[in-house]
């Protein structure tokens, strides 16, 4: 039973970050185990899945958590929360879930939750627990650990940015957030801002066995393989001509012309009635 849970879990994150709606606030009613659509025991917007102890627990944006042992049957559990919930993990043989305006809950068994202090009114947006250590961010740049997933402490992250998603690999955590933030600890507690190659919002982090991967807006993908230098999937600007024949923008007095000398480089436009803004896939120019 532990390693199909292992397989739900594992199979919900690798959906969710090859979607092309992955990188959006879209949300879903239902959940998916490795053998196909589950329905749960109460349709919801369904956040997050995590597993551990030979049980799974899920999350919603409006307060909900539900468990399961077999990933095909569901129990609505109640946690006393009015919030919308949005993260959960697993780790040092308990839950935790995280929310909006500083929710935080923790259970041990998945059918009885506690309210704890999170020292904080800000939306959380995801926790993760890694390296002997929960770590939770949110909006504000706010950065929370805890060892035991009972007393929490605000860490210091550089930044005023919202804070969307966090992964851990290689001994390193890295959160990533809006207007291209990202920012790297080696335990949790200190955290550096690293220079990054585009302003868009980022929404998801993993770690792939050898690299970080990161998902953002317009299909933005950022690499890096020790979460302070990253490649960006269009690392040069492309050239951008006026006054030319081209017919990209039929109508216009001055059609213009976009070329770029990179082969399989997907480009778009963004026209205006006097001007014009190029960007592919992975950037904006």
């Amino acid at each position: 039973m532990k390693a199909r849970s292992a397989l739900i879990v594992a199979g919900v994150v690798w959906l969710g970050l090859i979607d092309p709606a992955a990188a959006t606030e879209e949300t879903v009613g239902m959940i998916r185990s490795s053998s196909g659509g589950r329905s749960a025991a109460t349709p919801g917007h369904w956040r997050a899945v995590a597993g551990g102890n030979g049980l799974l627990v899920a999350v919603d944006c409006h307060g909900k958590i539900q468990s399961s042992v077999d990933g095909a049957n569901w129990t609505l559990r109640d946690a006393g929360i009015p919030f919308a919930l949005r993260s959960v993990a697993f780790g040092n043989s308990r839950f935790v879930v995280v929310g909006n305006e500083g929710a935080l809950v923790t259970s041990e068994d998945g059918v009885h939750w506690r309210r704890r202090d999170a020292g904080t009114d800000e939306r959380l947006r995801a926790v993760l627990w890694a390296d002997g250590v929960f770590v939770a961010v949110g909006y504000a740049g706010t950065i929370l650990t805890s060892k035991s997933g009972s007393r929490w402490a605000r860490r210091h992250s550089g930044t005023g940015e919202r804070l969307q998603a966090i992964a851990w690999g290689r001994g390193t955590f890295v959160a990533v957030g809006w207007n291209g933030v990202i920012v790297t600890s080696t335990d949790g507690a200190r955290w550096s801002n690293q220079r990054c190659c585009t302003k868009v919002h980022l929404h998801h982090v993993t770690w792939t066995n050898d690299a970080f991967l990161v998902l953002g807006e317009a299909g933005t993908r950022l690499v890096s393989t020790n979460g302070t230098n990253w490649k960006c999937a269009c690392p040069t600007p492309p050239i951008v001509t006026s006054r030319s024949s081209s017919s990209i923008a039929p109508g216009l007095p001055h059609p213009l012309r976009v070329t770029d000398p990179r082969p399989g480089v997907e480009l778009f436009l963004k026209i205006r009635k006097n001007s014009c803004a190029a960007s592919c896939q992975g950037g904006h120019y």
